[in-house]
């Protein structure tokens, strides 16, 4: 988490600077997969993935992209599916994160850097927080 921490913030900025009208789109159906698994009191590692893979793929820069890409492809899957089956007996954790989310994505599609990097790093510091709570 500390390396996601130090780049998805950054993606998220210049994401709100470069994204393209099917990254746009793409963002949008994730949070709205995002919204309906939170409503349905599930939440999958797949619709998580995909709202993050939309920001790097969308961020203008092709070097950031590749090293945010392959922390996700690294990433333990046994840790990822633990996690994401806390989450959907965790309605407060599953409800904060999709704020979180809600916030990143309003900023980017609101051209706002600024605000999108706050609310990644806000998102990641809470998301690790709870992850070590889980472990605990």
């Amino acid at each position: 988490m500390a390396v996601r921490r130090l780049l998805e913030p950054e993606a998220a900025a210049q994401a709100s600077q470069h994204i393209s009208a099917e990254g746009r789109r793409r963002l949008k159906a994730a949070i709205v997969a995002l919204r309906d698994e939170t409503a349905r009191g599930d939440w999958s590692n797949d619709s998580d993935r995909a709202f993050h893979i939309t920001i790097v793929e969308n961020c203008g820069n092709r070097l950031l992209r590749e090293m945010i890409s392959q922390l996700w492809a690294s990433r333990s899957e046994g840790i990822d599916q633990q996690f994401h089956r806390h989450l959907a007996e965790a309605p407060v954790l599953r409800s904060h994160i999709l704020d979180d989310h809600e916030a990143i994505c309003t900023a980017i599609l609101a051209g706002e850097a600024e605000q999108a990097r706050a609310a990644m790093a806000a998102h990641l510091t809470y998301v690790e927080e709870a992850m070590l709570r889980v472990w605990d």
